[in-house]
Parts: structure tokens; sequence; C-alpha cells
């Protein structure tokens, strides 16, 4: 079934009394319970503003409507669902601490819903466990790298128990190891069932996920597999979007006569295509 519904959704930011800029521009998707979906698109082409409108931060600027998990974020007595539902994090590790202590930051968001307070044990202990900073719960997150409070925000966001994680550009200001933390644990919370959007400027990270949609200008200009995305070289150049290194040296060697399949995007598949043909 369908966990997040958006149905032509509008959104513009105003700029002085009289103009208005569109940011998301009639967007229509659907995205199905467990899937694991990256949302890309060049600055500017409104990939956080829909972020922000799944999460009910934003509510749409005509009668288009966005639900999560059955609930619409246009209603005020069911946005403290949407919210529930649909944790999100966000780029900057350091902008979402709120305590100084790993296990009192995880705490925080249960405590706000008034969970019983050995439940809030049980989640923070799940949540840490589940992200690989068990060791680390009683340490200060203040000395800790890009990577590690990261996956500390989004053991925060679990401890609330959501059905989708929404992550909005959280690589981006990390290292190649950060990221891979960060990637590792959406790929290991996906795999139990939880609802991955991935929002990136990261085309590897696109790699990893099982859907991907493209906005440009506001508009979503496709929605499909990563596989049929870089193929689609003329949809990529018109997007601003770049290949991942993997998928251009593929297509290089086949621009300079190499018989290699189409749609490699993994280093070892690319292995594996050279290897056949010494065969």
């Amino acid at each position: 079934m369908a966990i997040i519904e958006v149905k032509n959704a509008k959104y513009h930011y105003r700029q002085g009394e009289n103009e208005c800029i569109p940011a998301v521009n009639g967007v229509s998707f659907s995205i199905e319970e467990g899937d694991f979906v990256t949302l890309v698109g060049k600055n500017g082409s409104g990939k956080s503003t829909l972020a922000k409108l799944l999460n009910g931060l934003l509510l749409p600027s005509n009668n288009g409507t966005i639900n999560i998990c059955g609930y619409t974020t246009q209603n005020e007595d069911t946005i403290y669902e949407v919210r529930r539902n649909a944790g999100m994090v966000f780029q900057n590790p350091d902008n979402q601490m709120v305590a100084t202590i790993v296990e009192d930051d995880v705490a925080f968001g249960p405590e706000n819903l008034g969970v019983p307070r050995e439940e809030i044990a049980t989640r923070v202990a799940w949540a840490l466990e589940t992200v690989g900073m068990s060791e680390y719960r009683n340490r200060s997150a203040s000395k800790m790298s890009g990577g590690q409070k990261q996956r500390i925000a989004i053991a925060g966001v679990l401890a609330m128990r959501p059905k989708i994680l929404i992550l909005d550009e959280a690589t981006s200001m990390l290292d190649p190891k950060g990221r891979k933390e960060v990637i590792d644990v959406a790929k290991k919370l996906n795999n139990e069932g939880i609802t991955i959007v991935l929002i990136t400027h990261n085309m590897d990270e696109v790699a990893e996920s099982k859907r991907t949609i493209v906005l440009k200008d506001g508009a979503l200009v496709f929605d499909g597999t990563p596989r049929d995305l870089f193929e689609n070289k003329a949809l990529i150049l018109d997007a601003g979007l770049v290949l991942p290194p993997v998928a251009k040296l593929n297509s290089l060697l086949q621009e300079g006569g190499l018989a290699l399949p189409s749609g490699i995007l993994f280093a070892d598949e690319l292995v594996e295509g050279l290897c056949s043909l010494l065969k």
C-alpha cells in the first residue's frame, strides 16, 4: 500500500508583496511502504521544499494534497501523526543536537511524546544499537565526527518509532567515511521495513536506492530505477545531474568500443563485465 501520496502539490515562496517564486510545481507521486527512494535535482530544483512538505513543515500553496500513512498534512488535528510517522534528518548534524550526552539527546523526542520512562530507555537502547552507536551512549557528541553525529540524529528520530525516514541532504556535509556510515544505516533500516526517502545530490547514493525521482524547476521529470535514469544521458544533462563515477567510466569504455552492458552502477559489476570480455 502507498505510505506516501502526493497529488498535484505546489509550493511557492513570496518575494516582496506581489511576487511569488515557485519551488514545487504540481508534483504527484506515491511511495509504497518499505521502498527506498532517492530524490534528486540540481540546486533550486525543489528537493528540500518537497521534503518539508512531506513532513508537514510546509503546506501546499494550492489545493494539492499530501497524505502520510493516511493522514493529510493540511489537517491540524492529525499533524502530530504525520510528524510521528515521518521522521526527518537534516543537513547539519550540529543543528540537530539538543542535549550534551548522547542518550539524553536520543531520548528527547520520545520524552516530548509522553512515552513512559521505562519505554524510553528501551527505545534509546534499541535506536543506538540500530545505528551502531551503543558504546557512545554516555559520551558527549561535541567531539564526535560528522558521520557519528548524524547517526545519533537518526537514532533520535528512530526512538520515536517512525514508519518513514526522510533524509534531507543528510550526507552533504560529511566526508566519504561519514557518508558511507549514514547510507549503510539507511540501507539497514530499509531492510528492516522502514521506508526511506533520501534527498541527495550525490549520485553514488542514488545507485544504492530502489527508485529515483528527479525534479527540475519544481516539476517531476523522471520516476524510475537508477539504472534507467543513468542510461538516459539526455535527461541527466537536461536536469543538471552527472553520472556516478562507475557509470561514467562504463559509458566512456562503451564509447571506446568495448562491448560492456548498459546500466552498470557498481565497481564489481564493471569488473565482472571487463573480465567477461577477456574470456
